[in-house]
């Protein structure tokens, strides 16, 4: 049958003929190189996942769910998706002389097909009191297919030792028991004993039954022998009963003959182990596995890695039940220990959280030595092991893992496991046998992505480990799906994007507290309220922490030297103090290899921007490779750069002042997509001046139109707005989108988009490049083909014959603005300089039948105190429905649509603070869509608008 690939959240469905079972025969989890693609590929990482993957039941469709799985092998990475193959096995037998029962005496089978079955089976199990045999002779010139297509028999433990199913042939013996299917690899043997033996009885149980075909041999499947090699990773001298934990890398070689392993040079395939070790392990490569990621050649050796895992250290934890008064036990890890539930192996119901903690500056590895909670069903639901880092809800969940290997490592020295059983009748169940290592850590990169929902009157209090910043990468709303009623993000949930208005977790630290408790209308989905608010985050290096000497911090003004390590940290001086510099201070990074491009996160950035251009940065800034340009306040993570050297360049002229505090960035050079383009040309800044005509819209110092750019992936656009000074640029929509051909189109209705931010600092310009794919979650996570922009250039002023209104300005009694102008100005006094304290407000009426649309233009406020709220300082906006409420430092952003004809502005000052410049915000009038009702209400929705109506309803006669 033809291989299956399925994004992560989601389902995949194996189909067979009818009286043909499903058995999987290939099982992987992948993390792609093509930035999280959902298609198979050889240069993914991958990681054999066939002792948690299984069709239990006899039907001839199977429905796998592919869920999101942290990987320790691929640096802990989540999986992208899953990638099956499997085999359509026959039910039945037409001629019943084609039917052998496992303990007869006749125990010679020398059909070329067949079906074996132990007594009674599936409706009558029948333990044996001996073990059973029967063995297939198959001719020279043939080798034997053979499928275990149901076996559910006891298993003792984890080791088989009283009730199994055994295949024996001249090379190897393969050991099965529980509740399994599985499919052999080729056997080349001319005779192939089965042993079969049940000493367990239960109700449950069913026995086994296998399926054989003898075929012809070809060419490419000849024996061949090698001496493989084998290499221990580690051992354990003080403990001569060990379990080997071991991992199976095929390799291809170019001249087709056996070499020593070579990373680099071959074309390998790592898998996990298909059958249990005990103390001992024979290996026997039959040269015969084929590598689909190798152009399905066959494999010239197998390389085997393995090191042995204790089973007798000292447990950490004695024999005792949860504490009465549910508190959380500590479990100290000095070096090593084991960790068993209590009364093990017997299954008891029990809700109990242990503390783990190790040594700071180091880590624990958490090994399996028999996790079976849930009779071999891998849906961790009623009883389940969790290890929860700090900071997260959920963690990762583990209930079925009965072979010994790593499970988990932890991301610092402590986290939490809970521990939860709540049915202990299962009768195949023993709780948990864990084996417990701490080490240092070593390294110190990006954290994998996470991702949390916040559902609705929910928050999240996320930590990184020591050492690291907390920084978000993506953040959007959504309206979950009413067919599958929960409350998290899945593909094809109708969502909106709010990376640009997340305000907290803004500065270099290593927490973060988020909460969702005011509904927000979402404008791209008719004005529905989202039920979550969806964010992925990392754990980015800030410094180096104890043992983490290799991370190096370049202060980027003591010299002009190059930088050519893999990873780091570059500061400006005495961060997070403020230094004035002498100009321009300027480091490059060089390219490492080739085959890398460079990642920067911004850990944070605090500097001034112009008092007199509108936030823009032409005095103080950060300038990454002269295209992008950074002032005022962010933190955030940019695209990936393909080029051979990166400039960073910085200037910090203003007076030294206890507001600002600089930047510091951590990069990283990774390794490239292979469909990831490169562009190795000096790009035009966002400061640069153009030379374009100036349409009379700009002549007459109005509102454009709206604009819109398509950028194909592989290119880059620069939007730009006339009259440089006199216009500033706000992106209004930005979106990627899938065209279904590959191919770069114009976009059309049929193509699948989602709404994006690009963390965009823009002027009178902004470059926009896509070089990097992105892939897209709304769209079964395929690669974007191109990027569109709606955009709009507002003025910075007015024509000479009007003035901006001071909202300060006395005007009536009741402080009512009563206008049919379409266009006007409102700003804070003696903007641009605030240097006094404030509390007024203004209302602005226009005609009936008409709504404001509200742009901040410049705020240059104090920002947000420890509680997250502006109540030194702010500007609040409210038209009888919306509230919404502004402090900080921000640039150019559609700040509201109002639902009528009236518009309250409020300004808070409570301290005379220095170097803030106020604001700025301009106003113009558009028609209320035809079908259009408003009625008062006394809901406060902060950062609520009609986006989409007042988006797709303006005209040209809209507006002057």
């Amino acid at each position: 049958m033809p291989p299956q690939d399925s994004c992560v959240s989601t389902n995949m469905t194996l189909r067979c003929p009818n009286y043909y079972v499903v058995i999987i025969t290939k099982a992987l989890y992948g993390v792609t190189q093509t930035s999280n693609s959902c298609q198979y590929s050889h240069d993914d990482c991958l990681v054999d996942t066939m002792n948690t993957i299984l069709c239990p039941n006899d039907v001839h469709e199977c429905v796998i769910y592919a869920a999101q799985e942290p990987l320790i092998h691929c640096n802990n990475q989540s999986s992208n998706y899953l990638h099956i193959e499997y085999d359509c096995v026959p039910l039945w037998m037409n001629d019943p002389g084609d039917e052998y029962n496992m303990c007869e005496n006749d125990n010679i089978i020398t059909n070329n097909h067949g079906r074996i079955t132990s007594p009674g089976y599936s409706h009558y199990f029948q333990t044996t009191e001996t073990e059973c045999s029967r063995t297939i002779l198959v001719p020279n010139d043939k080798i034997l297919r053979l499928w275990l297509t149901d076996l559910y028999i006891g298993t003792a433990g984890i080791d088989c030792s009283k009730d199994y199913v055994a295949v024996v042939d001249r090379h190897d013996i393969r050991w099965q028991c529980g509740l399994k299917r599985y499919s052999y690899p080729l056997l080349y043997s001319s005779t192939v004993m089965i042993r079969y033996f049940a000493s367990t009885k239960s109700v449950m149980y069913r026995g086994m039954r296998m399926y054989f075909e003898i075929i012809d041999r070809s060419s490419d499947n000849t024996y061949r022998s090698s001496n493989g090699t084998t290499t221990m990773t580690s051992t354990v001298q003080s403990f001569q009963l060990c379990k080997v934990v071991r991992k199976n890398i095929y390799g291809v070689t170019h001249s087709n003959q056996c070499e020593d392993y070579n990373i680099t040079q071959h074309c390998l395939l790592t898998t996990e182990p298909t059958f249990s070790c005990r103390q001992r392990c024979t290996y026997l490569y039959t040269g015969n596995r084929a590598i689909p990621s190798c152009e399905n050649r066959i494999a010239t050796y197998l390389y085997v890695k393995y090191h042995c895992m204790p089973i007798n250290t000292e447990l950490v934890l004695p024999n005792i039940s949860c504490p009465i008064d549910n508190s959380k036990m500590l479990l100290e890890i000095n070096r090593q220990g084991r960790f068993q539930s209590y009364d093990y192996p017997n299954l008891k119901n029990m809700n109990c959280t242990y503390r783990l903690r190790t040594k700071p500056g180091h880590i624990m590895h958490i090994y399996a030595i028999d996790i079976s909670l849930n009779d071999f069903f891998s849906n961790c639901t009623q009883n389940k092991l969790s290890l929860i880092e700090d900071g997260e809800i959920d963690g990762s969940d583990f209930c079925e893992e009965r072979s010994q290997k790593l499970i988990y490592s932890t991301r610092s020295n402590e986290i939490d496991l809970h521990y939860i059983v709540t049915d202990d009748r299962l009768f195949t169940s023993h709780g948990v046998h864990l084996y417990i290592e701490s080490q240092p850590d070593a390294s110190m990169t990006v954290r994998e992505k996470r991702e949390h929902d916040l559902c609705f009157n929910s928050s999240l209090n996320y930590s990184c480990p020591i050492g690291y910043t907390f920084m978000i990468t993506s953040a959007f709303y959504g309206i979950m799906n009413k067919i599958f009623n929960q409350c998290r993000f899945m593909p094809g949930d109708c969502i909106e994007d709010t990376l640009s208005t997340i305000n907290q977790c803004q500065n270099d630290q290593s927490t973060c507290f988020l909460s969702y408790m005011t509904k927000r209308r979402l404008s791209s989905c008719s004005d529905k309220y989202g039920d979550y608010l969806h964010v992925m985050s990392e754990c980015v290096p800030s410094k180096p922490h104890e043992v983490m000497s290799s991370l190096k911090v370049y202060n980027i003004c003591e010299t002009n030297d190059t930088i050519s390590d893999i990873n780091g940290i570059i500061i400006s001086p005495g961060f997070p103090s403020y230094e004035r510099t002498n100009g321009e201070c300027r480091r490059s990074l060089v390219i490492a290899r080739k085959d890398q491009v460079l990642k920067i996160w911004l850990n944070e950035i605090d500097l001034s921007s112009d008092n007199t251009s509108h936030n823009t940065c032409s005095k103080d800034y950060l300038m990454i490779n002269t295209a992008y340009v950074y002032c005022g306040i962010h933190k955030l993570a940019m695209t990936p750069i393909s080029a051979s050297k990166i400039d960073i360049q910085y200037r910090g002229t203003t007076s030294s002042t206890s507001f600002y505090k600089g930047f510091k960035l951590y990069f990283e050079w990774i390794e490239k997509s292979t469909n990831m383009t490169y562009n190795d040309t000096t790009l035009l800044s966002t400061t640069t001046s153009f030379n374009i005509p100036i349409p009379l819209w700009a002549q007459n110092l109005e509102l454009s139109p709206i604009l819109s750019a398509h950028i194909c992936f592989g290119s880059s656009y620069t939007l730009q707005c006339p009259r440089q000074s006199d216009y500033v640029l706000s992106i209004i929509y930005t979106s990627y989108g899938v065209s279904g051909t590959g191919l770069c189109k114009v976009p059309e209705p049929n193509h699948c988009q989602q709404q994006v931010s690009l963390n965009l600092t823009c002027t009178y310009s902004c470059l926009i490049e896509y070089y990097t794919p992105q892939t897209i979650a709304q769209c079964t996570f395929q690669n974007a083909d191109y990027i569109t922009i709606d955009y709009e250039c507002i003025p910075t002023r007015l024509p000479k014959d009007k003035n901006p209104i001071d909202i300060c300005a006395p005007y009536s009694s009741n402080d009512t603005f009563n206008t049919s102008t379409d266009v006007m100005m409102m700003i804070s006094p003696n903007y641009p300089t605030l240097n006094s304290t404030h509390n007024c407000s203004k209302r602005i009426e226009t005609l009936p039948g008409k709504l404001w649309m509200i742009y901040l233009v410049d705020l240059s406020l104090e920002g947000r105190n420890d509680l997250n709220t502006c109540n030194i300082t702010s500007l609040t906006t409210y038209d009888g429905h919306d509230e919404i409420i502004q402090c900080g430092l921000k640039q150019l952003t559609l700040m509201h649509v109002s639902c009528s004809h009236f518009i309250e502005f409020k300004f808070v000052s409570n301290s005379q603070a220095f170097n803030y410049r106020g604001f700025e915000v301009f106003l113009y009038t558009i028609n209320a869509p035809n079908d259009w009702s408003y009625q008062l209400t006394n809901l406060m929705d902060h950062g609520s608008t009609n986006k989409n109506n007042a988006r797709y309803n303006r005209t040209s006669n809209d507006r002057f």
